[in-house]
């Protein structure tokens, strides 16, 4: 009888835990729906999914700011999208200019594709592309749950609170890939953690999120070595280097150097072709002092010393997948930054859910052992 009533109280516990995160998954859809924020990347993006379906020179540079400005509809924040600085000035009044910014965005392009197939779906290219990321931080809500598996019904209810405000609720209501990058590689991991020849393929296939993520996918041997064999690994590896290299060359990237430069030296350039990439060792070392200096201004380091601290400890016992995916996540952030110290806390979103989720799963193994 009491174990009936036990089982029964549990089974009620697991049903009122999946809709309080079906609840807040629908929440963050919904204010990313109400309440898009729309900066200057939604041009880029804009600009790139129209150029992907054949339009260019003018046509494309009206087509474009046309959909923008019936999207934002308020004056204020589209006369800022277009005036003021030279930069964004320039590119909403020359057709060059902006085709030139395209390679900074062409190579998102499961981001790009998706967007244009939920644009047939809506009325402007703009929402669209906030629509992908609100829909994506939601579903990444859920897949975290399935995720870190909690078991405590009152840590269960911490998890989408330290999810959300731990860097969905920064990616969730703008035109960026970002979050649809947390969520597919959320997926991909959940996938690992159960079938790992299906996880190696999945992770193979991540620079189609962003070209950066071929990091990660350098890393991931760190959680299939030993659950798969190492062709299988050598051939992801072979996939997503093979996937990098298409790609930017297909879309014609300007080179590390230049991004560098345009992003944390010189800053955002009208005409980036004609860029002149400094060679001042000063320059490189103050994009670094700066880019630390605004991470650290995140307030998001204890987390990351916290993670950090409960992985080594959980090495020294036993690790589990959990643990090998949250040092191939920190090994990432630190790799992101050293390659490109940028310091701004949505570069880093990925690593800072995971570790936030992490922490939530640790307090819950302690509730629970005990």
């Amino acid at each position: 009888m009491l174990r009936s009533l036990f089982q029964f109280a549990q089974a009620q516990s697991s049903r009122f835990i999946a809709v309080y995160i079906l609840v807040w998954a629908f929440a963050a859809a919904l204010i990313a729906i109400l309440q898009p924020e729309y900066n200057w990347d939604v041009i880029g993006y804009v600009a790139s999914g129209l150029s992907f379906i054949g339009l260019s020179g003018v046509s494309l540079h009206e087509l474009t700011y046309a959909d923008v400005e019936s999207a934002v509809r308020d004056f204020a924040v589209f006369d800022a999208l277009t005036s003021g600085k030279e930069y964004r000035a320039g590119v909403a009044l020359d057709p060059i200019a902006l085709e030139q910014q395209l390679p900074f965005y062409q190579t998102r392009v499961l981001y790009i594709w998706l967007s244009l197939a939920v644009f047939a779906c809506v009325p402007t290219l703009s929402f669209a592309t906030v629509l992908v990321s609100g829909c994506s931080a939601a579903i990444s809500l859920w897949v975290s749950h399935r995720l870190f598996a909690i078991r405590g019904w009152w840590t269960a209810l911490l998890l989408p609170i330290g999810l959300y405000f731990g860097g969905l609720d920064v990616l969730a209501d703008k035109s960026s890939p970002d979050a649809l990058s947390v969520c597919l590689v959320m997926t991909a991991l959940l996938v690992a953690s159960k079938k790992p020849r299906l996880g190696v393929v999945l992770f193979a296939v991540l620079p189609l999120l962003r070209t950066d993520y071929v990091i990660l996918v350098y890393l991931s041997p760190i959680l299939f070595w030993g659950a798969v064999r190492w062709t299988a690994i050598a051939a992801s590896l072979s996939v997503a280097l093979v996937i990098y290299m298409s790609l930017n060359m297909g879309f014609g990237n300007y080179g590390y150097l230049h991004i560098f430069n345009f992003t944390l030296i010189q800053g955002p350039q009208v005409y980036p072709v004609d860029m002149t990439i400094s060679k001042e060792l000063s320059d490189y070392l103050a994009a670094y002092t700066r880019g630390a200096r605004r991470f650290w201004e995140t307030g998001n380091v204890p987390a990351l010393v916290l993670a950090s601290g409960c992985m080594i400890y959980n090495f020294v016992k036993a690790p589990q997948f959990l643990d090998r995916a949250m040092l191939t996540l920190l090994l990432f952030g630190l790799a992101h930054f050293v390659l490109f110290p940028v310091g701004f806390e949505r570069f880093y979103v990925l690593t800072l859910v995971f570790c936030f989720g992490y922490a939530v799963k640790q307090v819950d193994r302690y509730v629970v052992e005990r």
